[in-house]
């Protein structure tokens, strides 16, 4: 009876310690706003001058789930995802203007670590025509921002593969108890 019990306390320490994660190449703070900063230099080279900023956050709620049932039809789960959006306006001598925004997931993993993903540019704007393809066209200045390099990894925990391995722990656990039986 003591070694039942000792096989059973081993398959629910073994289960305990059992944590299945996934890493991810990620962004980290630093070298967004390194970008960002790289950015808005080469803005300013072109006689610009820095005349606002702005940074908000947004909810978004998205479908993350879709079930059907001959009974009901379709259903779907909806599920929020916060976004942060950076506003940055420029001027120069003769009143023309440049503006940006850029759209980015800030967050922390399962670890603490603060990290950034999902970044693109999803606005800009320059009141002289000659400067948008310079700053906002396709190999302009902003886009650096959608390239971003991943400098960071980033541990999440992974949910799916920690009730598996649980689960063969336990299988292996009642097969072991099962020949230690016999």
């Amino acid at each position: 009876m003591k070694k039942l019990f000792l096989l059973g306390v081993m398959v629910y320490v073994l289960s305990m310690m059992t944590s299945c994660t996934i890493s991810k190449q990620t962004v980290s703070p630093i070298k967004y706003l390194s970008t960002v900063d790289t950015v808005n230099a080469s803005i300013e080279s072109l006689g610009f001058s820095l005349s606002g900023t702005s940074s908000d956050q947004k909810n978004e709620v998205y479908v993350s789930d879709v079930s059907y049932s001959t009974q009901t039809g379709y259903g779907s789960a909806m599920n929020n995802r916060y976004y942060w959006y950076d506003t940055y306006r420029f001027t120069d001598s003769a009143n023309n203007t440049v503006g940006y925004q850029v759209k980015y997931k800030y967050d922390r993993d399962d670890r603490g670590q603060y990290y950034i993903s999902n970044v693109s540019v999803v606005g800009c704007d320059c009141s002289n025509p000659n400067y948008y393809k310079r700053i906002c066209g396709d190999f302009g200045v902003t886009k650096q921002l959608n390239h971003i390099e991943k400098d960071q990894t980033s541990t999440f925990d992974d949910d799916a593969a920690t009730l598996i391995c649980i689960g063969f722990i336990i299988l292996a656990g009642g097969g072991s108890l099962f020949l230690f039986l016999l």
